[in-house]
């Protein structure tokens, strides 16, 4: 009898299953549903696609903001200083009133740029990578204490040279040795050394068998 009766249910509830398949979404509505999410997911996919890539073409600007003066190229100097010192009457110097020192420092020069005003533009369309430069500048001098080297130093008591007269006579021995180094080349050599400097950063983040460095002056 037990049996009898789950056999019933069963039929039962296979008839009930069937009634509400049919009674469902009919199948051409459910194809139109499917192919219209197809077609949404597809269009984000292409649009996606095709703004990322326009994106990749826009060309942009490399900065050095983080890096301030640096240093690309430096000379040393020795340069030779004479001081004198005397008492003078009517323009004529007055016998045994001189002072004389005579003595070297060997200068070291620096040469660089503002490396916060050193602009990269890359121009993918023409393959070129432009570099704007600011103008090359001193960036310091450091006299070598331990080189000092003193030759003659003949004091007289009238007419004695002062810490004063040395200071101003070091820093006009600075003055020198920077105008000998930038007529010996500093500049240039600082510029050509600047040059390779960005071409060896370049080439970390570009192909420069593809893309020609060229330098302008701002």
């Amino acid at each position: 009898m037990k049996l009898k009766e789950d056999r019933t249910q069963l039929a039962q509830n296979e008839s009930n299953l069937i009634a509400f398949i049919k009674r469902g979404v009919p199948f051409p509505a459910f194809i139109a549903a499917v192919v219209a999410a197809l077609m949404i997911i597809l269009g984000a996919f292409y649009f996606g696609f095709t703004k990322s890539f326009s994106s990749e073409t826009t060309s942009h600007i490399i900065g050095f903001e983080d890096v301030g003066d640096l240093t690309t190229q430096s000379a040393y100097c020795t340069e030779v200083k004479t001081l004198t010192s005397s008492r003078n009457i009517l323009g004529i110097q007055i016998p045994f009133t001189q002072s004389q020192c005579i003595y070297s420092y060997d200068v070291i020069v620096n040469a660089g740029y503002d490396f916060s005003q050193i602009q990269c533009v890359p121009k993918e369309s023409v393959s070129q990578i432009v570099i704007y430069l600011p103008e090359v500048k001193i960036t310091g001098t450091e006299l070598v204490e331990d080189s000092f080297k003193l030759y003659i130093e003949d004091q007289s008591i009238f007419s004695p040279i002062t810490l004063e007269d040395n200071n101003n006579a070091i820093q006009e021995l600075q003055e020198e040795a920077k105008q000998k180094a930038i007529d010996n080349g500093l500049y240039e050599a600082a510029r050509a050394n600047v040059e390779n400097l960005l071409k060896g950063f370049l080439s970390s983040q570009f192909d420069l068998n593809v893309y020609d460095v060229v330098f302008k002056d701002f």
